[in-house]
Parts: C-alpha cells; sequence; structure tokens
C-alpha cells in the first residue's frame, strides 16, 4: 500500500494532543484569573467546507486583476468566542446563528480557529482578504480602511466539548 505524504506517527499524535490537555488547557481551566470550568479541546470542520473555502479564495483572486499573485495558503488563528449575550448585537451578527442551538449557545468564551487566506510576498506570508480590491499583503487592515468590512474567513466548526467527542482516536 502507498501511504500518502502527509502523515504523522499514531503515538507522536496521541503524545502532542496529550501534552496540549496537560499543559495548555489544565492551565486554562486552572485559571485563578479567569477560571473556566471547560474549554474546546478539538474542532471540527467538515472537508466540503474547507473545499469550498479554498476554491473560493482561488475563484476570487483569479478573478481579480490586481490580487496579489503569490503563492496561497491559510493562517489558523487561535481565537475565543465573546459572551453570548454580544452575538445578537450589531458587529456580532456572524455570532447570531448560534444562539439557534443549545450546544452552540455553550461555544462562549471557547477556543475555536479563524482561517484567513494568506499571500506569500517576498517570502513572507502575508493575510490578505481576496473579498476586498483595497486589501494588499503587507499592509494592514487600518491602512486599507477594511476595518468593520467582511473580511474572508473561516470559523463555526464543531467544537469538542460541548459537543460529542464520539469518534475521536486522541
Amino acid at each position: 500500500m502507498r501511504y500518502p505524504q502527509k502523515t504523522l506517527n499514531f503515538d507522536l499524535i496521541k503524545e502532542m494532543v496529550n501534552k496540549y490537555r496537560d499543559n495548555q488547557l489544565q492551565s486554562i481551566l486552572d485559571s485563578v484569573v479567569r477560571p473556566m470550568h471547560e474549554d474546546a479541546e478539538a474542532i471540527w470542520f467538515d472537508l466540503d467546507t474547507l473545499k469550498d473555502f479554498i476554491a473560493d479564495i482561488e475563484n476570487l483572486v483569479a478573478d481579480n486583476p490586481n490580487a496579489p499573485k503569490g503563492k496561497l495558503g491559510l493562517r489558523m488563528y487561535y481565537a475565543a468566542y465573546p459572551t453570548k449575550e454580544k452575538w445578537s448585537r450589531p458587529g456580532y451578527e456572524d455570532l447570531a446563528d448560534l444562539l439557534q442551538d443549545p450546544v452552540t449557545q455553550r461555544y462562549e468564551k471557547k477556543h475555536t480557529l479563524i482561517l484567513v487566506p494568506t499571500t506569500e510576498v517576498e517570502g513572507e506570508n502575508f493575510d490578505f482578504n481576496p473579498i476586498d480590491e483595497n486589501t494588499a499583503p503587507g499592509r494592514t487592515l487600518a491602512l486599507t480602511g477594511t476595518a468593520n468590512s467582511p473580511t474572508m474567513a473561516l470559523n463555526h466548526a464543531y467544537l469538542i466539548p460541548p459537543n460529542s467527542a464520539i469518534g475521536e482516536w486522541f
């Protein structure tokens, strides 16, 4: 059997996941300053959603003659959901759908990932927004005037916990 090039040893994965749980996650749960009784320790995205997000980035770049032409990538930012009471306020509309489900309502303050497109410029990877013609690699959002406008990003994955961990190996 031919194996794909992108592999990690099973025991290495298990060790790394356990190190996260024993160190970073435990520090969060044991915090005296901002104690939490539970935090996400895994995040699941369905493959079609990831493929669609990547295809949208590629298509937007291909259709825009001013788009950056460097090697494309994704940066995954560690993030945490704001408190639930904010989700129905102006500026938080992207989270309002989480209020519809009792499980996703428990996402407040939990770890998540936000994926944003990147492009390579002179060997460095820069975040950029392919739906905003004013965005340019190496320029901050403040300089491009896009601070309060829609930015291409992916979030709203399946957080474990509070969702079920059934099916996890690690």
